[in-house]
Parts: structure tokens; sequence; C-alpha cells
């Protein structure tokens, strides 16, 4: 047996000084920031994305006569894309006082160039970490109980897999951390130095999500993470004194991509990200590498948060040693699973141990959990992965009656996700919406399917009931493995009765066919009929 006690030795100190009393944000500075589109931005900055095809030394050649020509000056030029990014990225510095917005105008002329925009900072007056911190005390860890970890690990333990943090700083060398990282890798974009450790005890944040995910297992010492086999990749991209940009945030997920993590995990408010283009590259750099990544759904008790809209992202939804929604968790039809999140025990800087709340503490969970899977099946693949995880938990709508099918497909069970088959998915809803412009057709499903087949061929058809004509469809996005609807675009459909068919071709990342029939057994279209009426033509 690989382990089945744990044994608590906790040396708990009480210190009347709370890390989250210091201030952890950025206060307006007009030397240093300005306001663009209802967003702050680094002054003088600008992100310029173009096509990898073109050659580098050239583009940027051309970009700055181009700008030059119309009377503006460039004063740096730095790439912060790798080589093997498919879109290129490259910052640049404007003289002092000439205006972002102009610049970017101009910018849009140039040839081979994707997009413009300005280096957003999102830590201006408000701090982005979400975490709850409760008054300290001793308490077992309830979560490895409720998640069923104590009898996964006679299974897997999360050995073989880098698991990257990106967070506030670590303390490397806590009693039940310090065999825990990544030796000589690691990096501290905040200060642009491979320093990832804390300084001061303003940062617990990143040490306690550390030791949730992979505090050293059976020690002896403090508590236990849920995948104490795992390896940390440390990414400080976070801190009292840094501007937490785009730029830095897409280094952040490019440095875990290219250093060998196939999960990462981050617990931070990313709303404000939705439409930063520099953000989502980075999401999708470290997607095309086949990396996992976790979010926390936030903190805000708000349905449908905005960051729904990053469907490369396994979002994390917050429940309690009852298995129900924490008061403050964020919830929704984007949300993919939930797991425990209030009260949590584990580490903090200087060898001391405390609890805390939010779905910070919720997001290493689930990502710790993932890891125990890869590494007990390490020839699958991320959508094999995210797959079994999130199609074992156990469903809590019973205890939610109010948020049902809103807090993901239920709560983690590790011992499940390690020895169960992953039942076929099946479609939960279908919603019709009309607009001046389109029909649009939503198609809800209960497990992941597999991004390769959904977004491969027509695995769906509708057809008018009046004379049988097709109704030509397209996807409003690609699938993705964050995804949980299936959004059809059809053109405006007339008053009758309509039928979408949804082909059994649909498989899951195990080439598992849908329960199309809701038979219980893979295979089967599944056949819904549905009304247009308007009040009124439109």
């Amino acid at each position: 047996m690989m382990f089945r006690k744990l044994s608590f030795a906790i040396l708990f100190f009480f210190t009347s000084y709370s890390a989250f009393s210091a201030k952890h944000f950025q206060e307006f500075n007009p030397n240093l920031y300005e306001k663009i589109d209802g967003k702050y931005a680094m002054k003088n900055q600008l992100l310029v994305a173009y096509q990898s095809s073109s050659e580098s030394t050239a583009f940027i050649s051309q970009l700055t006569r181009s700008l030059k020509n119309k009377g503006l000056t460039i004063t740096a030029i730095e790439a912060i894309s790798s080589k093997s990014a498919k879109l290129k990225i490259v910052k640049l510095k404007l003289q002092n006082q000439q205006l972002l917005t102009s610049l970017r105008t101009s910018a849009r002329t140039i040839p081979n160039l994707k997009w413009v925009q300005p280096n957003y900072v999102y830590n201006i007056g408000m701090d982005p970490r979400e975490e709850t911190p409760n008054d300290p005390h001793i308490q077992d860890q309830y979560h490895h109980r409720l998640m069923n970890n104590l009898r996964a690990w006679d299974i897997s333990i999360g050995k073989n897999i880098i698991l990257a943090v990106t967070d506030d700083g670590f303390d490397i060398n806590h009693e039940d951390l310090v065999s825990q990282f990544y030796p000589g890798k690691g990096y501290n974009f905040c200060d642009n130095n491979t320093d990832v450790s804390v300084h001061d005890y303003d940062s617990e944040h990143g040490t306690h999500v550390v030791g949730i995910a992979a505090a050293e297992l059976n020690n002896g010492k403090g508590g236990a993470g849920v995948a104490g086999g795992a390896t940390i990749l440390p990414v400080k991209f976070y801190g009292r004194s840094c501007n937490w940009t785009s730029e830095l945030v897409y280094k952040s997920y490019q440095y875990a991509a290219d250093n060998g993590a196939k999960i990462i995990t981050t617990s931070y408010n990313i709303d404000g990200f939705v439409d930063d283009q520099t953000f989502i590259a980075g999401l999708d750099y470290a997607y095309d590498k086949g990396v996992l990544h976790f979010n926390s759904a936030g903190n805000n008790d708000k349905k449908n948060p905005p960051r729904q809209a990053f469907e490369e992202l396994i979002l994390v939804a917050s429940i309690n040693k009852n298995d129900i929604k924490s008061s403050d968790s964020n919830y929704g039809t984007g949300i993919q699973i939930s797991a425990p999140g209030e009260d949590i025990f584990s580490t903090i800087p200087g060898n001391q141990y405390q609890l805390m709340s939010g779905t910070s503490t919720a997001a290493p969970n689930a990502a710790a959990s993932a890891a125990l899977i890869w590494s007990a099946h390490p020839t699958w693949n991320r959508n094999q992965v995210a797959a079994q995880l999130i199609g074992t938990t156990d469903n809590i709508d019973d205890k939610n009656p109010e948020y049902k099918g809103l807090l993901g497909s239920g709560r983690i069970n590790n011992y499940r996700a390690l020895t169960e088959k992953v039942a076929p998915a099946k479609i939960t809803e279908v919603n019709v919406t009309t607009s001046s412009q389109n029909t649009m057709l939503a198609i809800h499903f209960d497990k992941l399917l597999d991004p390769n087949v959904v977004n491969n061929g027509k695995h769906w058809e509708i057809k008018s009931l009046s004379d049988n004509s097709i109704i030509p469809a397209t996807l409003e996005h690609s699938w993705l493995i964050g995804s949980t609807t299936l959004k059809l675009v059809l053109p405006i459909l007339s008053n009758g009765k309509y039928q979408l068919t949804v082909k059994d071709s649909l498989k899951d990342p195990f080439s598992q066919a849908i329960d199309g029939n809701a038979d219980g057994n893979a295979g089967g279209n599944f056949v819904y009929e549905f009304e247009i009426k308007y009040s009124s033509s439109i």
C-alpha cells in the first residue's frame, strides 16, 4: 500500500500580522499608466502580433519605417514570444507624449499584421488573487476525504508530472515543500530573474496554493498535497511592486509550456482579460502545446462570469465540506467542475500553516487531481485526462438545487477518476434563440467531447419538417477542451417546425460515441424537434 493514513505533526504559529492586510496592488500613476478603451494600460507601450510566416527582421523594419513616415517614434522593440510560437508578438515602446491610440490606428495598415493592442495592466487599485483568508486554527484537511484521495493515493500520487503554479511567490524552503520544486527551474517575471521566493509576509497566496497541490506526502510534517508526488514548476507572475500586464501573463504561460509543464493552475481573477488578444495568445500557446490549464471560477457569487469566454481553460467552482456551493463562488454554464475550496489547510511562508477559502483553493485541488490521472496514464493526452477527471465526478445537484447544472459535472472524486471508465456523453439541454441576424442552437453536453472530432466534419443536421429541406448550420467557434456547449449558427428561420439531429459520429477523447438516445450505452443519434413562432414578422 503506497499511502493509507496521514500522519500530522502540525506546527502552527499564531501571528498578529495578516499578510493580506498589506496593500497588494498598484496605485494609478499618470506618469506610468493611461486609460484606453476603459482599461488601464502601460503608458507608451504597444503589443503587436504578426503572422509567424513573416520574417521577423523584415517585419520589424517595415513596421518601424511605416510608423516613422507617420511621424511616430519607436524607442525600443522587444520580442516577447518564443521562436516556436505560431503567432509572433513584439512589444513597442514609444517616445514620451505620443498617443498610444494614434500608433495603434497607424499600425493596423501594415501588411502581415494580425492585431495591435495596448499592454494592459490588471492590478491597478485591485488585488486579483482570489482568496478569502480565515482566522488560522488547527483543522484536518477534510478535502482529502471528500475527494476520496486516501484511496486514490494507493494508485497514484502524481509522480513524473510537472505542474506549473502561476502566482505571487513561493516559500521554496518550507519544510513541507522544499523537496517538491523543479530543481533549477522556475522564473520570476515580475523582477526578470530566477528568484521565485517570497521575501516578506505579504505573499502567502502562492505558497498556500502550492501546498494544496503538492505538499510532500507522509513526511510527518504539516499536511498533504493532493498530488504529493508531482513536481512544481514555480512561476512568479504577480507581486506588490509588479505591473500585472498582458505581456507578463503571456510570458508566464509561454514559459510554463516551454519548460515541461503538463498542467498549469492559476488562481486569479481573469474576467478583465476578456478581449485581450495577448492574453488569449498566451492561453493558445499553452493549449497548442497540449497543456491542461485550470483557473479559479471567481469569488463574486456571480452567474456566468466573463471568464467563461476562455474555453482553453477548465474553470473550477468552490464547494464546502458538505458539498454545498461556497457562498462567494461563481457558477454558470461554463463552469466545468467543482472542488473543495472552503477552509483548506495548507502551507504559508515561514514553515507555517493556515486555513484559507475561495476558488483560489479549489483550482489547485482540481489541477493536482489531473496530475494523479496523468501519472497513472502517462500515454494519455490532455483531452483524455480532462475527460476522465470531469466524467467521474460525484453529482451534487441535489444538494444545490438552486445551482443545478451550474457547478460543472460535479465534485471531484479521485478514486473514481483512477478506477472507472467514463460513461458516454449525453445531451442535457437544447436552447433555441433568434435574433435579427440569425438563429442559434445551443446544445449542452454533460461531459467533454473530443475537439479533434467536433471540429472536423458535420455531426449535425437541421431540417424543416414542412418540406424536409436541410438548413445550413455552422459552428459559432471551435470546440475546445473547456467547452460545454455546442453552438450552431443558422440563418433566420421562418415560422414552422424543425428537427435537429446530432449524430453519434460525435465522440469523446476515448473514441466513445455519444449516448444519443439516452439508453446508457454509447451510440444512437439525438433527435430534437422545435418550433419557431414569431408574434410578429422580423
